[in-house]
């Protein structure tokens, strides 16, 4: 198939057909003016929605950072609370110097008392970072802790450095290993009492110091630590707390005229009826109490 050449135009055809390129050319002309001008102002208003789009961005960025720094140290949950001075027995006055300053000193509450720095991190551990905590609980988590660190075996841990160092033969560990033997009977006992579970999640809140948080998270998965997760968590330790101080008989008895009696709150203000104060103070205490009485 061959092309035909197109027939050049006539005069008469070229004339016709000039006028009419003109006007359309002029048509053309209005269109690409118009049109640059929009092509400009979008250019424009494109400028200005990148740069904000930019701000923006940016701005996000330093906000997802701040979230972040946030989140891992809200993933580790509360500090330890500072420690605080609480009211003790002087370990340094005699039941002589007691009764002394008593008689001199009637009306004084703190006789035979002093400050000392008390540590919740060192005597519950991990527990001390949940709040509302009940007092049996505390005994039970000091228990816990106080029988796993003496438990333990082997190392620097199992090592009595108090032993006479006979025949370079290095101190005897037999003495450490007998010391340990009944703190590891009560912890196997206490297991057994409060089962596997119970005593993993005690292990790693009281003695990793892992929060409830970040075993929320865990057991979250992708959905993260919802905070109907993280009061379940909480309520598991404490149930766990619980079942030990039961065991550990901290928790609240049967006492006279079955009335119940907290235990583990008598033991910690050291009532003068408990049966485990001794000596002339805890006597003085219940010679006040006859004479008040009467």
């Amino acid at each position: 198939m061959t092309i035909q050449p197109k027939k050049p135009l006539t005069f008469q055809q070229a004339t016709r057909r000039l006028p009419r390129a003109r006007s359309k050319r002029e048509v053309l002309l209005a269109a690409y003016h118009a049109d640059h001008t929009n092509f400009h102002a979008a250019h424009d208003e494109l400028s200005v929605a990148f740069r904000a789009l930019s701000r923006s961005a940016a701005e996000l960025r330093r906000n997802q950072a701040i979230i972040d720094s946030l989140r891992s140290i809200v993933d580790l949950g509360p500090t330890a609370p500072p420690p605080e001075e609480k009211i003790v027995d002087a370990p340094l006055m005699t039941d002589a110097e007691f009764l002394h300053q008593k008689e001199k000193n009637p009306d004084m509450e703190n006789v035979g008392k002093s400050k000392a720095r008390f540590s919740m991190d060192e005597y519950i551990g991990g527990f001390s970072r949940y709040p509302n905590r009940e007092t049996h609980h505390e005994m039970a988590a000091a228990r816990f802790l106080s029988l796993y660190e003496r438990g333990q075996i082997g190392g620097a841990r199992a090592t009595d450095y108090s032993a006479p160092y006979v025949d370079k033969s290095g101190p005897s560990q037999d003495g450490a290993l007998v010391a340990g033997d009944e703190a590891r009977r009560e912890y196997r006992a206490m297991k057994l009492a409060i089962g596997d579970v119970a005593e993993n999640l005690l292990e790693r809140v009281i003695v990793g110091r892992v929060s409830a948080r970040t075993i929320a998270t865990q057991r979250g998965g992708e959905a993260g630590a919802t905070g109907r997760l993280v009061s379940m968590v909480a309520q598991e330790v404490k149930d766990a707390l619980e079942a030990a101080a039961q065991h550990f008989r901290f928790g609240k008895t049967a006492g006279h005229r079955g009335h119940y009696v907290d235990e583990a709150a008598r033991r910690a203000r050291g009532d003068a009826k408990s049966p485990g104060v001794r000596g002339l103070r805890g006597r003085a205490s219940i010679n006040e109490n006859k004479t008040s009485a009467k």
